[in-house]
């Protein structure tokens, strides 16, 4: 058998290169694709295994639909199929081709907040039934498709009904894998039948290995695509061989031996990681603790090339702590994620899920909506709720979110003291200084305030260079912010003084180049928020001269910048700084953090991204975890980490990052209508480190 690497995440025989996988993925990123949680490489893989497979002699199951994406993907290959216009309905069940089973919800644990995801653009809570979601997915097919809701454990498959394609994405319980191996694969044909189990290479589902070992000589494995393990069908599988489930009825050292049975050549060293996990949970389950938490020692060693991404959600080193935890706590898959379709969403073998915290976030982190998350620090700060109240009001000019508008006013009402001034470094229009000085007036501390304890009798610092700048050779460029018309290369100082006026008491306006603005040594900083690192030089001096102000366990520094993709310094910076601050959270784009002792002069005068080697530069941009960071944000930072690696002169290992990002973050680009969405920002990074442009395009 010959297996060749098609892209970082995908291998296959000659069947599985046949399917053009890549290339249909890639045009799929340019289209409006159904919603759900399956990869463009997944979706491109089903039509394309329908379209030029798919004989028309078996039925197609789609085993955990979801949205519906990946019914959308098989019936679109039966279209794209000659088949389709010779078939014969009849001869299949209920006269469908295409039988799709979802349970039709995603419980919501008891005692958990409201849980919102949003897959393409389609919100969903938890608890809420989604089959209305999935009934208008699919219906431009309803001549091909028949959906069955509810448990799947109580539905039956016809034993004289062939099955020509089976897309099993929802073994995520032992019994559900037990239950669709016996009902369903019994039914492959053989010699003509593919079998993809969605959930193969992850690490948390050991059964399903073991089920595939079992029957290793009914099927040869094929390839893989991300997590899908693809299998044709070599012999018919006997009913009494499928109704053993050797997970459970099997013993110990059978389990093993099954789970290690079929070779998989050529996978790359992430997904062969995650089969070891597998077996060290297959250990747990099987009653050999000891044995797992030993294997999982010896692995840290073994796979210490790979671990360490301590900034990715769903990485290797999130992987292993995970293991290490769920299996040292006698935990094990009793922590529940909201996720999707890649096993990270796992309930109770009940069907249940568990009340406990998601593992993905370290003590104290939680999500408060999609994109916000925090300590019981920034959850005290109210963001969501606030935000809501200001949209129905008339809020300052500027380019600031409610969210991040509601953080600063709370932040100052709640939390600041009148220890230290207040420094607002970007001001633009003034929306940032107004939520700082309202936060202010909100405060208690307001009216018992000593003007004279601040620099220039200021408690707020606000700092803006006072215009926009229009590139040489551009046209007029025009924008709008909250009904303020502004033509770039004007000075904005009247609009942004005009909307501090009522706050005069309170705020220092500093306006020109910060670079040649000092900070009094002498006065500390209880808060600074900072949206003005836009170069590595005002990055620089930000560090150099407010850092060392900040107040040990008193002050708040909130990087405005951080979860940008183009400004790779901050994460460096941040990161060279890991040992001064504590990470708090996460509004947007803003980073939030708390100092927790005092940052040295001279500690703060060396700027680690231009005089660290490059090697140092990606270990500090790499340095602090952010757990739970929304896939979009993680997407964000492997895009940072390119333009270091160009900035830094390694373009080439740049260009190969990027190529792996595609297939990695498939399921967050196509969004090619969003003005400023994740496959805009993947194409302007290919195109300016590609074409030396870096930081010259806008």
């Amino acid at each position: 058998m010959t297996v060749e690497r098609l892209i970082p995440d995908a291998l296959g025989t000659q069947f599985v290169r046949d399917l053009d996988i890549p290339q249909t993925a890639n045009a799929l990123r340019k289209t409006a694709v159904a919603p759900g949680m399956i990869s463009y490489l997944e979706r491109a893989m089903l039509t394309n295994l329908v379209a030029r497979t798919w004989r028309g002699e078996g039925a197609i199951i789609d085993g955990g639909s979801f949205f519906g994406s990946s019914i959308v993907a098989l019936a679109e290959g039966i279209r794209d199929n000659d088949v389709h216009d010779r078939l014969r309905l009849e001869n299949f069940p209920d006269g469908k081709p295409i039988h799709g089973y979802e349970l039709g919800f995603l419980p919501l644990p008891d005692g958990w907040k409201e849980q919102v995801r949003v897959w393409h653009g389609i919100e969903y809570r938890f608890g809420e039934s989604f089959v209305p979601i999935l009934e208008k997915t699919v219906a431009p097919f309803e001549d091909l498709v028949r959906l069955h809701i509810g448990d799947l454990t109580e539905e039956t498959w016809p034993h004289d009904a062939p099955i020509e394609i089976a897309f099993i994405d929802v073994c995520k319980t032992i019994q559900l894998n037990a239950h669709v191996s016996r009902e369903f694969y019994p039914a492959l044909i053989p010699g003509a039948s593919t079998l993809i189990n969605q959930d193969f290479f992850f690490d948390r589902l050991p059964w399903i290995k073991v089920t595939m070992g079992y029957l290793k000589d009914y099927f040869s494995w094929e390839g893989q695509v991300l997590s899908s393990s693809i299998y044709r069908s070599i012999k018919e599988v006997p009913a009494d061989v499928a109704a053993f489930d050797p997970f459970v009825e099997a013993s110990y050292e059978e389990c093993l031996e099954m789970h290690d049975a079929v070779e998989f050549p050529g996978l790359d060293r992430r997904f062969e990681f995650r089969t070891e996990l597998s077996r060290a949970y297959l250990m747990t389950l099987k009653g050999h603790k000891d044995e797992a938490l030993d294997t999982l020692k010896a692995l840290e060693s073994e796979y210490a090339d790979i671990l360490g991404d301590n900034d990715v959600e769903r990485g290797q080193q999130f992987r292993y702590d995970r293991a290490v935890k769920q299996i040292s706590n006698d935990m094990i898959f009793k922590v529940s994620h909201s996720g999707g379709g890649n096993g990270d969403g796992l309930r109770h073998q009940s069907g249940q899920p568990s009340p406990d915290r998601a593992s993905g976030q370290t003590d104290g982190v939680e999500r408060l909506i999609r994109d916000a998350l925090g300590t019981q620090f920034v959850r005290d700060l109210d963001v969501p709720q606030t935000a809501d109240g200001l949209r129905d009001t008339a809020v300052a000019p500027g380019m600031i979110s409610y969210l991040e508008r509601a953080m600063l006013t709370n932040l100052v009402a709640r939390t600041w003291r009148g220890e230290g001034a207040i420094i607002d470094g970007g001001s633009f229009f003034g929306s940032s200084i107004v939520a700082l000085a309202e936060g202010i007036r909100d405060n208690d501390v307001h009216d018992r305030l000593r003007l004279e304890n601040f620099p220039d009798g200021k408690p707020i610092h606000g700092y803006e260079l006072g215009f926009l700048p229009l590139p040489d050779g551009w046209k007029e460029q025009v924008r709008v912010w909250h009904g303020i018309e502004y033509r770039f290369g004007e000075s904005f100082v009247p609009i942004l003084e005009k909307t501090v006026a009522p706050f005069e008491d309170l705020v220092r306006l500093h306006i020109g180049d910060l670079t040649e603005e000092t900070w009094p040594h002498d006065a500390p900083i209880e808060i600074a928020f900072i949206d003005v690192c836009k170069t590595i030089q005002l990055n620089a001096h930000v560090s150099r001269e407010f850092y060392p102000a900040l107040i040990p366990g008193a002050s708040t520094l909130i990087n405005q910048d951080f979860f940008f993709d183009r400004l790779p310094w901050i994460k460096v910076t941040m990161g060279y700084l890991k040992d001064y601050f504590s990470w708090e959270g996460q509004v947007l784009s803003s980073s939030i953090y708390r100092s927790i002792k005092e940052v040295p002069a001279d500690v703060a005068a060396f700027d680690p991204f231009v005089e660290a080697s490059y090697e140092e530069c990606l270990e500090m941009h790499d340095a602090v975890e952010f757990p739970g960071l929304d896939r979009r944000f993680e997407f964000r930072m492997e895009l940072s980490r390119a333009y270091l690696m160009t900035l830094k002169g390694h373009k080439d290992e740049a260009l190969d990052t990027l190529k792996a990002l595609e297939s990695l973050y498939a399921d967050q680009l196509g969004d090619v209508d969003a003005e400023r969405g994740q496959q805009f920002r993947y194409d302007r990074a290919v195109k300016q480190i590609s074409n030396d442009m870096i930081f010259k395009v806008v």
